[in-house]
């Protein structure tokens, strides 16, 4: 098993500070930003968040997408990628009240991203008081896992993203395509021997 390390940065950018229209559990429904006045609206069977505008819903995806930082790493089951990650921030101190989540998508540029089910990380993060933007660092290990999950992406390639969130302020990374590959494997065999010889007849 090896481990493979990624870096990734997050650059400043505004936080979407949603609160429900009824409720305040992240249910599907509609949902306002407080600072813009903006609508969106929640699926939670799928979580995917759309925008609303003149009675439509429009899918909201990753900010912008880019080519992964490193070469395209080869792994197989067990395996662990490290994304060794970068972000700005400013604010109040917050002593593990921000998450960071990361996951391995399909790598190509769509509307609403599709994570692989069992290639994903979170972890939560503390960040200090800062009146100016600073500039913070994490890492966060993905294990490529064994059985249905892995086989279903068997010679596949795969992109990456990673978010900040805290309650229903999001930030998104860009989505990083041709970051992995999961090595296609065919049936083989090893370590044959023979482990005893009797007479049957």
């Amino acid at each position: 098993m090896a481990v493979h390390s990624l870096s990734l940065s997050l650059d400043p950018v505004t936080s979407i500070t949603m609160s429900p229209v009824y409720g305040e559990e992240a249910v599907s429904g509609l949902y306002i930003d407080n600072e813009t006045g903006q609508l969106y609206y929640f699926d939670a069977a799928t979580g995917t968040w759309y925008t609303y505008a003149a009675g439509l819903l429009y899918p909201l995806g990753l900010p912008s997408w880019t080519n992964s930082p490193s070469p395209k790493i080869n792994v197989t089951a067990g395996d662990t990628i490290r994304l060794n990650v970068r972000f700005a921030y400013r604010g109040p101190e917050r002593l593990g009240e921000y998450s960071i989540y990361a996951a391995v998508i399909n790598n190509v540029e769509a509307s609403v991203i599709q994570e692989w089910s069992g290639y994903t990380a979170s972890k939560y993060i503390n960040v200090p008081e800062s009146v100016e933007w600073i500039t913070c660092t994490e890492t966060l290990d993905i294990q490529i896992p064994t059985g249905d999950p892995f086989w279903g992406h068997s010679g596949e390639d795969g992109a990456l993203y990673f978010k900040i969130s805290r309650g229903l302020n999001m930030w998104f990374s860009p989505g990083y395509l041709n970051a992995i590959h999961v090595v296609a494997l065919a049936g083989e065999f090893q370590q044959l021997e023979i482990t005893s010889v009797t007479k049957v007849s």
